[in-house]
């Protein structure tokens, strides 16, 4: 295509155009032609004419005539102008001005859309960078932080930095909160006591996410020593003592936080039981390592012969057996009838001279004596007595080994020995034990006895109430099997929710005291139970019976205690 009177122009210099992104059919009009509903609808904004004819001749001074979209004929298709060459558009010269100027109202000027210029010419132009808003956001925050920060008191400073280190905390950003901490600590007033201990607290807080836990303990410290009654600070401090292996200190704090939550808290008390129990097994194994053999109090070896019925050993020495010999400066018998080592050890058992028995029953031992099985026994059951198993063991293997001994004789080391193997948590040496005791004297007592105590320690409640029965039967006067058959089925009913039960079980411990009212340990049983129950008034009193039954029992005294102390927790909230 091209222009009209092209021929009639001379060559001038190129007219530069702004393209556009979208061709354009645009028709030069002459002033004055082109209707209003034309301009209406022409894409770009009218152009209105001037207020005076501009001549011809005026395009000799560098005028253009004014843009109008052609309304009398319609436009080639836009894909055919766009690929149509375009001549370059150049001024007119003096002698086309007249033609040029005559030919306006039927010329169309094609502006050429932006992708077919030459890519020389075109000219990107990049949006500029702008940074998220949220920095935006954050800039204007921090300036009108800044602008009243030197407004604020020094506490309302360190305030603000604690506020956004518990911001920084809750998003994970824990570096950072512990700046902001820091910075709190440093802007707080010195007798701000409370505020400080609770920045020291967060502080700390922060550590413990990063397990810096030598941190955390430093922290908790500083806040416990401003307020010493933190329970947050020091149930914090115990758990980084609990980590870097600090087990009574741990237990120090974690006590101090359960006397100040009233023993209310599972967690803190949960804590407290666990550390405990872990102290108690550290100190024990450091203090058996090296501990010299100890003999118990004359009250706990009476309680523990009192719990065999068919023992020989812990029989009274029969008539004949003891001479009517004078006794010495100390009392102590001077000489037996017979030299017998174990007659005379068994002669110092029924003084409670406890301390000569293992001595005198070697003596048995060693020139192997008329009583040599009954020594070995005796020698064992003292060495488990004073915590010796190691030596107790290889005395009663060979008593078990004695099949011409008395059949009673091997049963009880054999009760003995699965009482060894339990208190070492060796639960299937201790039942083969037992059941082996049952085999070869199966009218034994004490196997039954015995045994269910076991199977309570087992959790097997209804073989240990067998056992206890198969007890009871073969001795009816046994007041302990039957307080222990008591607790064995409280348990069993406590344990399943099951009120009906545990009011009968109730109800046979005190048919129990009724009918055997020496008997100390029916009611500590009894009283176990009734603490189980909150029934610390009940408890108290059955603790006070059985002090007055064996007042030198230290083990009564520490449960009366405690059911003191939970009596005064309950009523204390």
């Amino acid at each position: 295509m091209k222009y009209a009177n092209s021929r009639a122009m001379s060559p001038q210099p190129q007219i530069p155009f702004v393209p556009v992104a979208n061709p354009l059919i645009v028709k030069v009009s002459a002033p004055g032609e082109q209707t209003e509903a034309a301009m209406a609808n022409s894409p770009l904004p009218p152009v209105r004419p001037p207020s005076r004819q501009v001549p011809s001749s005026s395009m000799t001074k560098g005028y253009l005539p004014p843009l109008r979209e052609s309304s009398k004929q319609s436009p080639a298709s836009l894909s055919s102008m766009a690929s149509a060459p375009l001549p370059p558009l150049r001024a007119p010269d003096k002698e086309a001005s007249s033609s040029f100027s005559s030919s306006f109202s039927t010329t169309k000027v094609f502006l050429p859309p932006l992708n077919v210029l030459d890519k020389k010419e075109a000219v990107t132009i990049k949006p500029p960078f702008l940074p998220p808003l949220s920095s935006f956001i954050e800039h204007a925050e921090s300036t009108a932080s800044a602008a009243n920060f030197s407004f604020q008191s020094p506490l309302d400073r360190a305030q603000a930095a604690k506020n956004k280190g518990n911001k920084y905390f809750k998003a994970g950003k824990y570096e950072q909160a512990i700046q902001c901490y820091t910075e709190a600590i440093s802007l707080c007033p010195p007798e701000k006591n409370i505020d400080l201990s609770t920045f020291y607290q967060n502080r700390a807080a922060a550590h413990e996410q990063l397990q810096k836990w030598k941190e955390v303990a430093q922290d908790c410290t500083k806040a416990v020593e401003l307020n010493p009654k933190y329970v947050k600070a020091l149930f914090r401090r115990a758990k980084a003592y609990e980590k870097l292996d600090n087990k009574k200190e741990c237990l120090e704090d974690v006590t101090a936080v359960c006397i100040l939550e009233g023993f209310q808290n599972q967690q803190s008390m949960l804590l407290a039981d666990k550390v405990l129990k872990l102290l108690g097994k550290e100190k024990a194994k450091e203090k058996y390592k090296n501990r010299e053999p100890l003999m118990p109090s004359p009250q706990f070896i009476k309680s523990y012969f009192s719990s065999f019925t068919d023992d020989i050993i812990s029989q009274p020495l029969l008539k004949g057996e003891k001479s009517d010999e004078d006794k010495d400066k100390e009392g102590e018998a001077s000489e037996v009838k017979e030299k017998s080592g174990y007659l005379k050890a068994k002669q110092y058992m029924e003084e409670e001279n406890y301390d000569k028995i293992i001595s005198e029953s070697t003596k048995e031992i060693d020139v192997k004596g008329k009583y040599m099985a009954e020594a070995l026994l005796l020698r064992a059951t003292f060495y488990l007595l004073i915590g010796n198993a190691n030596a107790a063991k290889p005395d009663l293997d060979q008593v078990i080994s004695m099949e011409d001994a008395n059949v009673k004789l091997r049963a009880n080391a054999l009760i003995k020995r699965g009482s060894m193997y339990m208190q070492q948590q060796q639960p299937m040496l201790s039942t083969q034990d037992f059941n082996m005791a049952a085999d070869i004297d199966p009218q034994n007592a004490d196997v039954y006895h015995h045994r269910g105590q076991l199977k309570i320690l087992l959790d097997q409640v209804e073989e240990a109430v067998e056992d206890f029965d198969e007890c009871i039967r073969l001795r009816p006067d046994s007041a302990l099997a039957q307080a222990q058959k008591c607790f064995a089925l409280y348990r069993q009913a406590y344990t399943g929710n099951n009120p009906l039960q545990v009011q009968a079980a109730m109800k046979g411990f005190e048919d129990v005291i009724k009918i055997f009212p020496r008997c100390a340990e029916g009611y500590a049983l009894y009283a176990q139970a009734l603490t189980d129950q909150q029934q610390f008034g009940k408890a108290d009193e059955m603790y006070d019976k059985c002090i007055d039954l064996e007042p030198d029992n230290a083990t009564t005294y520490v449960h009366k205690g405690y059911v003191l102390l939970s009596h005064y927790c309950l009523c204390y909230h």
